[in-house]
């Protein structure tokens, strides 16, 4: 009788996450990437949206069609710490409920791209460091003698 049981949550339980990880079908994610990292994005009304890589959702109504399957989104504004900017619109023809990634690139004849450089070089290595922290976080974790030996 215990086995029915687990059996049912587990099976309910699959079926309330297998819900989450599709998105609706009037719904369009898009993951905006930048290069090089660090650009800040705003909507076109001049909202932040915030630090790429980011992931927008956009209703499918209020998207442009200008034919049955293509789908252009608002206008997206990336600024890098040096002040550059560069404006997109993503056109997407397909089904609008994928997942949808984009990269957005730095004009490179914009000044103080090395500013830009030196920032991308900076969160890689942060990056690096935060994973490599978080790796020894999980094997001291994992000894008998927990974080630190006592001897």
């Amino acid at each position: 009788m215990m086995a029915w049981k687990k059996w049912g949550l587990i099976t309910g339980l699959s079926v309330l996450l297998s819900g989450c990880l599709t998105l609706p079908d009037n719904e369009m994610q898009l993951t905006v990437e930048s290069s090089p990292l660090g650009a800040i994005l705003f909507d076109e009304t001049g909202q932040k949206i915030g630090k790429a890589p980011q992931s927008i959702r956009w209703n499918v109504d209020v998207l442009e069609s200008p034919r049955y399957g293509q789908w252009v989104t608002p206008e997206i504004t990336a600024v890098w710490p040096s002040g550059a900017k560069t404006k997109a619109r993503v056109t997407y023809e397909g089904d609008p409920s994928q997942r949808v990634q984009f990269l957005i690139e730095r004009d490179w004849k914009a000044p103080n791209l090395e500013a830009d450089l030196d920032y991308e070089q900076k969160r890689k290595e942060l990056r690096q460091r935060e994973e490599l922290i978080r790796e020894l976080r999980f094997h001291n974790m994992h000894r008998p003698w927990g974080m630190y030996p006592y001897w």
